[in-house]
């Protein structure tokens, strides 16, 4: 029996026995009031009425007590019934509350991201499955310890964010890399008044393919940069400054270096740079023989044909030689790769990272095509300077055959005047003294015989020949050239076109016009014989206009028709000997040829010579 039930049975026991002594009360005092009343000699009636008061007082004390305890007892039972029913429900509750917690603490150890709470001291108040396990912790050892004597390798920024959440009550999330595992989290501070709860998320994975995704595109960039440095590059040293420049500013090296291979005294010697070199190479010696200096990245790459990394300097015993230097310029990785030309080595290209491992297969694998790149380009620059040598001696000996070519034309036109001299002087002085002696033998002959007209016909044959000697000198050169200038030989060979050949020719001149030298004159002079001569055999012309004009320090000689006219690419295939000679006697007085026609467009020539030092205005 419970003691709640032993004091309710207490409490019935109680009114019980007060009940029963009111009664004995009632009874008790209504006998004595009856004895005083029978002593008084009181009627039967008034001791009756007395008794019934008596009686329905009793009564009515015993209901009162009887509802009373009734009242109580209920009272008493239903409180007991709701301490009973409050126990079971507290029961469950705790129950429900510790099974909801184990739930709770259940599916906080299930996640895969880590979860701690501290209190406003600091201490681990709970911590997660996976946060043991990314804080490398054996399950419940945190628990109770301050998290900055724990954490000491903790991020400024962490440590910053947890404080201001704390002392502001302000929800903070940040970025950080946990040093000892060299993970990124994603972490995210709740503040309460009674602490702190942080939740943190692995986004490693996500930061490595943001990186990568950064990475590819710095990597395409600086590909692309490179190969416009190489199409514009005209020259091995503006290639290797250029390379240089991009590599550092695109592909976000500490510093690169170009270096050549002395064949003398076998060393590497850097020709170009950029980034944060700070005297680094004039500090270092590097040999391409098996030696001390020669042991380290660049001389190993020469040596072998191919890339050397060295993707921790501070460790690489490759870079023991050099190490202090590179570390105290922040270098922190490097890769070393060869140069090579025409199938041999001849320098290296060598760059420099802030990071280490930052060299990995993609990294390197740019790095081969760009060195590559490099190679083809240095070999188009040979290949080009080669080709501008054999231009340059093509160049000479074409100036030297055109030369050539302009000292027998000179010859040609002094053997021309000569002969035109002779022709003209000798041959038709002596015709002419045998015309004069033959016309005398006429007037001696007075009677018309045989030997008269014979005499006749001589003297008509004289002087046809003489006719045809002064025609062919003046073919061969044209007295009134030397005589009289340039103007007036065209202006007589035009007359004699047309003459010859019934087209007009409208010849328009300078007033005053320039003092040529004699091999100057005589080109243009053949040029403008040869024009006519084309004109009178393929061109069917019924007019030609020619001119000569002066433009600046430019003489200017045009000729154009109104002929049927032709197509010059078919024309330039014929390689025709008049074009090419009037072509030929234009770059021989330096001067330009520019010929324009179109079938049934007539045809139109220009020559320009330059009035140099000795074609210059009088």
């Amino acid at each position: 029996m419970s003691f709640k039930a032993g004091i309710d049975k207490i409490v019935l026991l109680s009114f019980t026995l007060a009940f029963s002594c009111l009664l004995f009360f009632s009874f008790y005092t209504y006998g004595r009031l009856e004895k005083r009343l029978a002593l008084q000699a009181e009627n039967a009636s008034l001791q009756r009425d007395l008794f019934y008061v008596f009686l329905i007082t009793s009564v009515c004390a015993g209901l009162f007590l009887i509802v009373l305890y009734l009242i109580v007892h209920s009272s008493l039972s239903g409180k007991k019934k709701e301490q009973e029913r409050l126990q079971l429900f507290n029961a469950d509750l705790t129950r429900q509350v510790d099974n909801k917690t184990n739930e709770i603490m259940e599916v906080f150890d299930r996640v895969s991201d880590g979860f701690f709470s501290l209190d406003t001291n600091w201490i681990f108040t709970y911590v997660n499955s996976r946060a043991e396990q990314i804080l490398d912790q054996p399950k419940g050892y945190l628990l109770g310890k301050n998290i900055w004597k724990y954490h000491t390798t903790a991020s400024k920024a962490f440590y910053e964010a947890c404080v201001e959440a704390m002392e502001n009550q302000r929800y903070h999330q940040l970025e950080s890399i946990y040093k000892p595992s060299q993970r990124h989290f994603e972490t995210h501070v709740y503040p309460s008044p009674n602490g702190i709860s942080v939740y943190f998320t692995d986004i490693t994975e996500r930061k490595d393919a943001e990186q990568k995704v950064l990475k590819a595109s710095r990597l395409y960039a600086t590909i692309s940069e490179v190969n416009k440095a190489i199409v514009y590059a005209d020259s091995q040293d503006k290639l290797f400054r250029d390379i240089c420049h991009v590599v550092v500013e695109s592909g976000k090296f500490r510093m690169a270096w170009i270096g050549l291979i002395d064949k003398d005294s076998r060393i590497v010697v850097p020709v170009n740079h950029a980034g944060h070199e700070e005297g680094y190479l004039s500090t270092i010696r590097i040999s391409v023989d098996n030696v001390t200096e020669g042991l380290g990245p660049t001389g190993n790459a020469i040596r072998e044909g191919r890339h050397y990394i060295c993707n921790d300097i501070g460790a690489d015993p490759a870079m023991t030689a050099w190490r202090q230097e590179a570390l105290s310029r922040g270098y922190r990785s490097s890769i070393a790769l060869p140069v090579i030309k025409s199938g041999e080595v001849f320098g290296s290209f060598s760059l420099y990272s802030l990071e280490e491992n930052f060299f990995d297969r993609e990294e390197i694998q740019l790095l081969d095509e760009v060195v590559q790149d490099m190679s083809f380009a240095l070999e188009v620059f040979d290949n080009e300077a080669s080709l501008r040598a054999k231009e340059e001696e093509i160049r000479e000996m074409n100036e030297q055959l055109r030369d050539l070519a302009s000292n027998l034309q000179n010859i040609r036109e002094e053997e021309r005047t000569y002969i035109a001299r002779e022709i003209h002087d000798e041959l038709g002085q002596q015709l002419t003294a045998i015309k004069l002696d033959t016309a005398w033998l006429d007037r001696k002959i007075q009677e018309d015989s045989p030997v008269k007209q014979r005499i006749g016909s001589i003297l008509s044959m004289l002087s046809n020949v003489i006719y045809s000697i002064r025609k062919i000198a003046m073919q061969l050169r044209p007295s009134v050239l030397d005589d009289l200038g340039l103007i007036e030989a065209l202006k007589w060979q035009s007359r004699d076109f047309q003459n010859r050949y019934g087209i007009p020719i409208a010849f328009q001149y300078p007033d005053d016009p320039p003092a040529l030298a004699t091999a100057s004159a005589t080109g243009l002079f053949r040029i403008f014989q040869e024009a006519l001569t084309n004109i009178a055999r393929h061109a069917e012309a019924t007019a030609i206009a020619a001119g000569l004009r002066v433009y600046g320090q430019q003489l200017v000689m045009t000729i154009a028709d109104n002929g049927k006219g032709f197509d010059i690419n078919a024309v330039k295939k014929k390689k025709t000997l008049g074009l090419l000679g009037m072509k030929e006697r234009t770059l021989m007085m330096k001067g330009t040829y520019e010929i324009t026609s179109q079938p049934g467009e007539g045809t139109s020539l220009s020559i320009s010579i330059p009035l140099d030092t000795h074609n210059k205005l009088t």
